[in-house]
């Protein structure tokens, strides 16, 4: 099994005003040791500019901020949370909605036992009325201790597995942020491929 790629991330799903993250006010606010932030455009207007710093990206638009791993480090995980917080420390005032974080997988090889995971007793008679089944996904809503895991499980263009943890959290301000992912995001990964081990017999390459 190995890590999806640009799946590690935090979602922070509110209100931003996308006009005043500029790389000026992230290096300044966000960033202050740091000398280099890198700007990537886009030459589609619809893709939202995003700054590479170390071993992270930051994203924004007016809906939500999205920080990525670049590397899918723990470090960068850690990065991520630290500036995720401090974001939201300094703009208290951003109306928010909930808090995301986000890790993918993908199993290419030895996938025949996962296959019959998508088999469902009802197949034959969907077949039956004409339609075939051409992408079946697994989504699930768990919950432990409190905490909220949408998993959804498909098989994808290149016939692999993808694992997809979202771990959710409603939230009503910036000042909820802290209390939600200090100190977790890098445990939740841990939680996700012990998730695997125990319940597909997946381990990460």
């Amino acid at each position: 099994m190995i890590i999806k790629d640009s799946s590690f991330t935090i979602v922070l799903a509110g209100s931003w005003n996308q006009v005043l993250l500029t790389p000026e006010w992230v290096k300044k606010h966000l960033f202050q040791d740091e000398a280099d932030i890198k700007v990537e455009f886009s030459t589609n207007l619809a893709v939202v500019l995003r700054y590479r710093i170390k071993n992270i990206y930051l994203s924004v638009d007016n809906m939500r901020v999205i920080l990525f791993s670049a590397d899918n480090s723990d470090a960068s995980l850690e990065l991520m949370e630290s500036t995720a917080i401090k974001l939201c420390n300094i703009l208290l005032h951003t109306p928010l909605r909930a808090v995301g974080i986000n890790f993918g997988f993908v199993q290419k090889e030895n996938k025949d036992k996962l296959f019959e995971l998508f088999r469902f007793e009802d197949d034959e008679n969907i077949r039956e009325t004409g339609w075939q089944i051409k992408k079946p996904i697994i989504t699930r809503t768990l919950e432990k201790e409190g905490v909220i895991l949408n998993l959804k499980t498909f098989i994808d263009d290149n016939n692999d597995i993808n694992f997809e943890f979202n771990y959710h959290t409603g939230i009503e301000s910036c000042s909820d942020v802290e209390t939600v992912i200090k100190n977790k995001v890098v445990s939740l990964k841990t939680s996700s491929l012990e998730f695997l081990r125990l319940a597909h017999s997946l381990n990460l390459e």
